[in-house]
């Protein structure tokens, strides 16, 4: 569970997201009253995270559910990677007011003493979601920052995110 959690990320950019899908979901069988909390919900936004675009019951479930974990732990950031998360599932599920809701938090939350990567997912998600609703003109200035955001990362997936 704790393995699983902490390399989904590498599942993707290593092009085998269905081997990482595979894995991910042994490891979510063996979830139990006993895991750890934030083992769980990591494994859980792994999941959701990986399974994108997907935004069927089971990967809304895991948002939620990594949501309400974090929630309960107190830590801040996680509980922010996971409404980014949750909303992104919610926009790519075409639920575009609902993901207004966990973004708005997602933004509440966010201390600018936080590393400035951070704010990369709520850019993509939010840039996302405005596009999807053809609100292009707020788009614009959100694709802006987040290019700005790529720039002084010299991030060029970030970059190009920012431009697609």
């Amino acid at each position: 569970i704790a393995l699983a959690g902490a390399v989904g990320w590498i599942w993707v950019s290593a092009g085998q997201r269905p081997e990482g899908l595979r894995r991910t979901r042994l490891a979510m069988a063996g979830i139990e009253p006993a895991t750890a909390p934030h083992l769980e919900a990591r494994l859980l936004g792994s999941w959701s995270s990986m399974a994108c675009p997907e935004a069927g019951p089971q990967e809304l479930a895991a948002d939620a559910r990594a949501v309400e974990l974090h929630r309960t732990l107190g830590d801040r950031r996680a509980l922010f990677a996971a409404l980014c998360q949750q909303g992104r599932t919610l926009a790519e599920g075409h639920r575009l007011e609902e993901a207004e809701t966990p973004l708005q938090e997602a933004e509440q939350i966010f201390e600018t003493n936080w590393p400035p990567a951070l704010r990369a997912p709520l850019l993509i998600t939010r840039a996302s979601l405005l596009r999807r609703g053809a609100r292009f003109e707020e788009g614009i200035g959100v694709e802006e920052e987040l290019l700005q955001l790529a720039i002084a990362l010299d991030d060029k997936r970030l970059a190009l995110a920012a431009v697609t």
